[in-house]
């Protein structure tokens, strides 16, 4: 009798350490860390895949060329997260970024903001920005937080005088349409 407790006891410790095994490599497997991140995405992945997207909601004049390269000018906030999703280009002036249709311009870069816009203006060139008041001071897009969520502003005004037309599906998804 005794040995047949022993062995229930075994079993059961058995079972008990078999279920937890199972468990832990489950939660250990590169699968079970893709879902995770895949519903977990960061905020510069969820504006990374914007960025990407962005171009498909945009005409550019035809003299502008095919294919879009984004441009990051200053501190890249996004790794390598963008250059999995399109043609990146990085650079520290804005004269180096020459030839991208999109120029995500970096907060490292608040304090040369006008500057940067000015030097932009009438470039056929997608301006999209962090951080407040990017759009009033002359930027396209406005990348905001709004209830824990990524969102943006456009300002049509800026993109028709850069020679851009938006189309009105992103239009309708922007939490604010201004025309400055």
């Amino acid at each position: 009798m005794y040995f047949r407790d022993s062995m229930a006891q075994i079993r059961s410790r058995l079972s008990a350490s078999a279920r937890m095994l199972v468990l832990l490599l489950l939660l250990l497997s590169p699968r079970f860390f893709a879902a995770r991140a895949h519903a977990q995405l960061s905020e510069y992945e969820v504006k990374a895949g914007f960025l990407a997207k962005f171009q498909d909601f945009v005409k550019w004049p035809a003299s502008s060329g095919l294919g879009v390269t984004v441009g990051v000018l200053g501190d890249d906030p996004f790794g390598v997260t963008l250059d999995k999703l399109v043609k990146v280009k990085r650079a520290r002036h804005v004269e180096d970024l020459k030839g991208c249709k999109i120029i995500f311009i970096a907060k490292s870069e608040r304090a040369n903001l006008e500057g940067i816009l000015s030097s932009l203006a009438g470039a056929n060139v997608l301006t999209v920005g962090d951080g407040e008041s990017f759009t009033r001071q002359g930027g396209i897009i406005e990348f905001v937080i709004e209830g824990g969520k990524v969102r943006f502003e456009i300002n049509n005004g800026a993109a028709g005088r850069n020679g851009l037309q938006i189309n009105s599906q992103l239009l309708k998804l922007a939490i604010r349409v201004v025309n400055f």
